[in-house]
């Protein structure tokens, strides 16, 4: 990923995707954001359903009554559609990024930074002042759509309420094996 080698990243997820269902599992959770751009295709491939990261963050975000959010991620969250395009369609939630620049900065701390598990106070305070950006433009909630990001960025930062897609996901998960 970090080199732009997108399909081999998607033969991974599908040939991985293809091993879990054939092991025998009902659902399949991707446990990062990003690599959701290919839930689509695991869901096919695997012949199981994805439960969609957006999906679980949606139906939070829609039981609030909240209707545009800001969204934090890595720049292929922020820039692509599968995740806000998502949002939009199955649950009528628009989505704001931050600027290109701004974007850019992000994806660093991500990638640069939070997975190799470093910390900084400057890096801290450049995301939470992004969202905070994203809240005077009319986000009125912000979403961590990075599974790192809530690392650094909790509900006593904002004045908007934030949404952890990972632990979102993960209820998610639960109330699937619950219910079966």
């Amino acid at each position: 990923m970090a080199g732009g080698d997108w399909p081999a990243v998607k033969d991974v997820l599908l040939t991985e995707a293809k091993r879990l269902s054939g092991a025998g599992a009902g659902a399949i959770l991707i446990a990062s954001n990003t690599m959701h751009l290919y839930a689509e295709a695991v869901e096919e491939t695997a012949g199981v359903p994805v439960l969609h990261i957006a999906d679980a963050v949606g139906k939070k975000i829609q039981a609030a009554a909240v209707r545009t959010v800001g969204l934090l991620g890595t720049r292929y969250s922020m820039e692509k559609d599968f995740y806000r395009l998502r949002l939009r369609e199955r649950f009528g939630i628009e989505c704001l990024i931050p600027d290109e620049e701004m974007r850019g900065r992000i994806n660093t701390i991500i990638f640069k930074e939070l997975c190799e598990g470093r910390f900084f106070d400057a890096s801290r305070k450049l995301v939470i002042d992004a969202a905070r950006e994203l809240s005077s433009r009319g986000a009125r909630a912000i979403v961590l759509g990075c599974t790192e990001l809530p690392l650094i960025v909790h509900q006593e930062d904002l004045d908007v309420t934030r949404y952890d897609t990972m632990a979102a996901h993960v209820e998610e998960g639960v109330r699937f094996l619950t219910a079966r």
